[in-house]
C-alpha cells in the first residue's frame, strides 16, 4: 500500500512539474489574418524558415528567407539590433516556424510564430508570390 501512495505522489509531482516547465515555454502565437494586419507595418519582418527551394516556389511578398537549421547563427549578421524589429516566422505548416521563434525568443528578439504556415496563409486567401 505505501509503495502505490508513494508511486502516486511522486506522479502527481512529475505531473505538475512538467505542467509548469511547458508553461514557461509557451511560444506566442498570431494567425494568418493577424499577421496579414502588421503586412505593411514598419518593424515587422516576415521570416520564411523553409528551406530555399520551398522559398522558390511560393511565399509570402516580401518575407526573408533564413532557414530553420541557420536562425541561431545567422539571424544576428542580418539583425543585431534585437529591439528593432518584430518576426512574424512562419513555415510550410507551423512546426519548424514554431522551433525558430521560440530560438529567436531565447536570443532575446521579439518573434511570434504564424499558426498553420503558409498553408494557412493561403486557405485564408492571403497574397502569395512566386
Amino acid at each position: 500500500m505505501k509503495l502505490i501512495i508513494l508511486t502516486f505522489i511522486i506522479l502527481l509531482f512529475l505531473n505538475f512539474g512538467l505542467r509548469g516547465l511547458t508553461k514557461d515555454t509557451e511560444i506566442p502565437e498570431i494567425t494568418p489574418e493577424e499577421a496579414f494586419t502588421h503586412f505593411n507595418e514598419k518593424g515587422y519582418i516576415f521570416l520564411d524558415v523553409r528551406e530555399p527551394e520551398e522559398f522558390k516556389e511560393e511565399r509570402i511578398p516580401k518575407a526573408i528567407n533564413l532557414p530553420r537549421g541557420l536562425v541561431k547563427s545567422k539571424i544576428g549578421e542580418f539583425f543585431p539590433d534585437k529591439e528593432a524589429q518584430t518576426f512574424i516566422v512562419y513555415c510550410r505548416s507551423g512546426r519548424r516556424s514554431l522551433d525558430a521563434t521560440k530560438t529567436l525568443l531565447e536570443m532575446g528578439y521579439k518573434a511570434l510564430n504564424m499558426k498553420g504556415g503558409i498553408l494557412a496563409w493561403k486557405k485564408a486567401e492571403l497574397p502569395t508570390e512566386k
